[in-house]
């Protein structure tokens, strides 16, 4: 019962999580292009970089989940998921942050 309530849980915190990360990202731009002394196109690329994982990475997403479970896959797309945003959180330069923005936008598109 309570792998059960586990399960749900994770299941019910999907949703939020990939529009909280999917939106999150352009309202912060131009604060970052300051941070990073970066032009704002090149910020930019961050949030394409991760829309383009996003849709690329759906098809691979769906033969695991027919392979190995949806359960599964679920997890550990949210896993790789919490990794890419706390990455991303602690990027330290530009060329970090682009890439754990395709991390992230990669494992979200599963949940």
């Amino acid at each position: 019962m309570i792998k059960q309530g586990l399960n749900v849980r994770l299941l019910s915190a999907g949703p939020f999580v990939t529009m909280v990360d999917r939106f999150a990202f352009a309202p912060v731009l131009i604060p970052i292009a300051i941070d990073f002394h970066a032009p704002l196109g090149a910020v930019a690329i961050g949030a394409t970089a991760y829309y383009l994982a996003y849709g690329l990475a759906q098809p691979l997403w769906g033969f695991a989940s027919d392979r190995f479970g949806r359960i599964r896959v679920m997890r550990l797309s949210l896993a790789a998921t919490a990794a890419g945003c706390a990455l991303s959180a602690l990027a330290p330069n530009l060329g970090l942050l682009i890439a754990a923005r395709i991390v992230d936008g990669a494992a979200v598109c599963a949940i």
